[in-house]
């Protein structure tokens, strides 16, 4: 008697954060129709995705909701002066560490990237890039969450929904890029310099 195997492959797209999205890794798995998985492998997202995710899903619209909130601020404390300078601190700094991202960090990672791909090291520039240029974004990034606190703290209720989630908003991207992003990246050098 001859025994037939049937399998069928699956594939899922897990991002436990953001499940509305096409998620951020893939994982596959060949599965016997009765259940039980034969092979499961797990390909992460190219680091060219997540940069894009980082300025099409934060970046963006930090730079869109932060003014609008500022010129809130202004009619609607018109007489709190500290917070509208702190207002514009935070905008001056944040647009600052969003253009270091972009017009530095992001493309040097997309150069390691390249590099790995081709199999070859990445340039020392583009390495002494992104390995000096991860503790700026993250010590940029601690500066501003303390900034939203302090601006929080002074806000009216008027402010304070909006405040509190572009807040969240500017917590989740440094979620991200802490999380996901600069993980991956340090992993991808160390492995092209072995």
């Amino acid at each position: 008697m001859i025994s037939w195997r049937i399998y069928v492959l699956l594939f899922c797209f897990c991002d436990q954060s953001h499940l509305a999205h096409s998620g951020s890794t893939l994982f596959w798995a060949i599965v016997e129709m009765d259940g039980t998985p034969t092979a499961l492998k797990r390909e992460p997202r190219p680091l060219c995705d997540l940069t894009r995710r980082s300025v099409l899903e934060y970046h963006d619209c930090l730079r869109l909701k932060l003014p609008a909130l500022a010129r809130l601020a202004g009619s609607a404390d018109p007489g709190r002066g500290c917070l509208q300078e702190l207002l514009h601190s935070l905008c001056d700094e944040l647009f600052q560490d969003l253009s270091h991202e972009e017009d530095l960090l992001f493309p040097a990672i997309l150069r390691c990237e390249e590099a790995a791909a081709a199999g070859v090291e990445p340039s020392i520039e583009t390495t002494a890039t992104v390995l000096n240029g991860i503790p700026r974004v993250r010590s940029a990034h601690e500066r501003l969450i303390s900034l939203f606190r302090r601006i929080r703290e002074q806000s009216s209720e008027i402010l304070q929904a909006k405040l509190e989630s572009l807040d969240a908003q500017f917590q989740a991207h440094h979620q991200f890029q802490n999380d996901e992003l600069f993980p991956r990246v340090l992993r991808l050098i160390q492995h092209a310099l072995k």
